[in-house]
């Protein structure tokens, strides 16, 4: 049977402190304000919020209540009040996104809390969320469902990523593939390949863009007028840090406590060097955790460093040869670091 990932129909709840249609407003200082404003009108992102000349003059009449905007000689303005709160929402908005996706880019799907009906192959180290990021950001920073359906959703380990990535790039390149993407007919089969899910995948596949997406704060929550999903604005500069800062795949076997202590510690607990309790240099090379996580002090090599972090079940190993930037349990080489 071909691997797939278990996607279900789980809600989100959105984060965002504002929707499209009071940030196209927000966004709209100094843009002439008359009929039919589609000046204002292209600033509505979403294919299911591009509003009526009606239904704009309604909402802009209610956010002039507020006193947020105002309209003078046909020029829309921002009060005070609307450029406080702009910049304050975005401000916001930024700073929850980056806490979102510093824990939700660790997670992976096999851990000791995976489902079992969602039977993971045990060799499987793909990261769901980073993942997805990712190849959004190789991508123009966009994912159409189908694209996700067709391609991510197959790839089982992380070295896959790159042929994904390649994949959808080669794909976009193709004459009529916007209109091919909005058929879904069976060409797209041979350009995308097919989709394993099962259920009801494109319903579903919303459904989990919006948990990879973190309720509109990383992936916008609905799709724009050409069909794709868009990462936020705001999100993309922590996404360029996780990337350049990549998390790795660690085999917990059955411990919940480690994992769980892994996965939500805050992105305050992250290690750093503020957060160091102690540093231990050593005179003996640092070169790969076998599959327990044990680490290999075997070999001598001068200027490896091992940092312990104040984190209880964590350290850091920072190998001065090659680059190489581990986080492995805390515990299973506190005895070997003690014995040096």
């Amino acid at each position: 049977m071909s691997f797939s990932w278990p996607i279900s129909r789980d809600s989100a709840p959105k984060f965002g402190f504002y929707d499209d249609d009071t940030e196209a407003l927000l966004k709209s200082d100094g843009e002439e304000y008359s009929r039919p404003y589609s000046n204002i009108q292209e600033k509505f992102k979403y294919s299911n919020g591009f509003p009526s000349v009606k239904r704009l003059e309604t909402f802009k009449a209610m956010m002039q209540k507020f006193g947020l905007i105002y309209v003078d000689n046909s020029v829309l303005h921002l009060t005070d009040l609307g450029s406080n709160v702009y910049s304050q929402v975005t401000e916001h908005n930024k700073k929850l996104a980056k806490v979102f996706s510093n824990v939700l880019s660790r997670y992976q799907f096999n851990n000791p809390n995976k489902d079992v009906r969602h039977k993971i192959p045990n060799d499987c180290n793909i990261l769901p969320y980073f993942t997805t990021w990712k190849i959004m950001r190789q991508c123009s920073n966009k994912l159409h469902v189908q694209e996700f359906l067709r391609c991510l959703t197959t790839i089982k380990y992380s070295t896959q990523i790159e042929e994904v990535i390649l994949k959808i790039r080669t794909a976009r390149l193709q004459e009529g593939y916007k209109e091919l993407l909005e058929s879904g007919d069976a060409r797209l089969e041979r350009v995308l390949g097919p989709i394993v899910a099962g259920g009801q995948p494109t319903t579903d596949a919303s459904y989990w863009l919006a948990l990879a997406g973190a309720g509109g704060l990383i992936i916008e929550p609905y799709n724009r007028k050409d069909g794709f999903r868009y990462l936020t604005d705001f999100s993309i500069s922590c996404i360029d840090e996780i990337i350049a800062n990549a998390p790795s795949y660690i085999d917990f076997g059955e411990d919940r406590e480690a994992w769980r202590k892994y996965w939500l510690r805050s992105a305050d607990e992250d290690i750093r060097e503020d957060s160091v309790v102690d540093k231990v240099y050593l005179d003996r090379k640092v070169t790969v955790f076998n599959d327990r996580g044990d680490l290999d002090l075997s070999q001598k090599e001068e200027g490896d460093l091992i940092i312990l972090s104040d984190h209880p079940e964590f350290i850091q190993v920072i190998s001065s040869q090659d680059g190489v930037k581990v986080l492995s349990p805390y515990k299973k080489i506190r005895k070997q670091i003690e014995d040096l």
